[in-house]
């Protein structure tokens, strides 16, 4: 003979619940939907409303403005010394675009040159002179990238 319990908390049925999806590896289909939506509809409605807030075009607004204002200090453009964007960036992605946008390279025939080429040619160039007579903004980069690998 099955008698049904009693007076079952509903956080005891949850659990169970919870147990056959996430630990058993039940598929969601085992379950009615019906019996999801009672177990847990006060945790969808809890979420629900913290999705719209984090979702809310205010919100998003409001950390893409803050993520910008880290960025670049509150300059208009990224500088060195001005903002966190130096700190965020990984070197090998920084260090391709700063040369593209720096500097000019021409081959011993006068060609321009681009891409890994260019990147070489400045690199070999620029760690070839000592540190004094490099450039400032090389000099800050070298910093920078010297008190990274003495915290790491």
């Amino acid at each position: 003979m099955i008698t049904v319990k009693r007076n079952v908390a509903p956080d005891e049925i949850r659990q169970i619940a919870i147990h056959l999806l996430f630990v058993e590896g039940q598929d969601a289909n085992a379950i009615d939907p019906l019996v999801l939506k009672i177990l847990f509809e006060d945790i969808i409605e809890e979420n629900k409303k913290k999705m719209f807030r984090l979702f809310s075009q205010d919100n998003i607004k409001e950390l893409f403005y803050e993520s910008l204002e880290r960025l670049t200090g509150g300059k208009e453009t990224l500088e060195f010394g001005s903002g966190q964007w130096l700190e965020l960036m990984r070197g090998k992605k920084v260090l391709p675009s700063i040369i593209h946008h720096c500097f000019k390279v021409k081959d011993a025939q006068g060609k321009l040159l681009q891409g890994k080429e260019k990147l070489n040619e400045v690199v070999k160039d620029l760690v070839r002179k000592p540190i004094e007579e490099q450039p400032d903004d090389f000099k800050k980069l070298h910093h920078i990238i010297y008190r990274r690998i003495l915290s790491e």
